[in-house]
């Protein structure tokens, strides 16, 4: 994800005559986000315990019961990266729709600037047409704030009883 945004900011602005992003100190602070979400993903890797040994979905009991006490880390560090990317990708949606040189419609702009704006706008249009980013990941960005939630304060999201069988139905006394 923050690879893409990245290309975005260097080609979108050549490709539809503008300036710049349209958001300069929000690209700037989505940039700088990125170095803190790195560092606490790879020294999740070095603390003790071991690294993380589950997905980046966070799979609960993978996550929760058999999880090392870096996954903490490793969720806050995937929580900074989903937001740099979410916001990279308003940047990108306002600089398409507010930059664009006079006479350039959205007919007339480039493929790869079409692309840009599918992949970042999701859930937004009304045709129903389901995109890539910013639905999922506030979505998985929430599942993992459970699990964060879980982990540090000790609350409890889906088990109530303290049991769960191996299909997820809790078993109460």
């Amino acid at each position: 994800m923050p690879g893409f945004v990245g290309l975005a900011n260097w080609q979108i602005p050549l490709m539809i005559g503008a300036p710049d992003m349209a958001l300069p100190r929000l690209n700037n602070f989505s940039f700088w986000i990125l170095p803190f979400a790195f560092t606490l993903l790879i020294s999740s890797l070095f603390m003790e315990g071991g690294a993380p040994n589950f997905g980046w979905t966070f799979y609960a009991p993978l996550s929760t019961t058999y999880g090392p006490p870096s996954t903490d880390f490793f969720i806050l560090g995937v929580h900074l990266m989903g937001v740099s990317s979410v916001l990279g990708a308003i940047n990108i949606i306002v600089t398409i729709f507010n930059l664009r040189v006079e006479g350039m419609t959205l007919m007339k702009m480039p493929l790869f600037d079409h692309a840009a704006h599918v992949v970042r706008e999701v859930g937004v249009r009304r045709d129903g047409l389901a995109q890539s980013l910013a639905l999922p990941v506030p979505l998985v960005v929430a599942g993992d704030l459970v699990r964060l939630s879980e982990g540090v304060i000790g609350q409890v999201g889906e088990n109530l009883c303290g049991d769960v069988d191996g299909i997820g139905l809790v078993l109460c006394d």
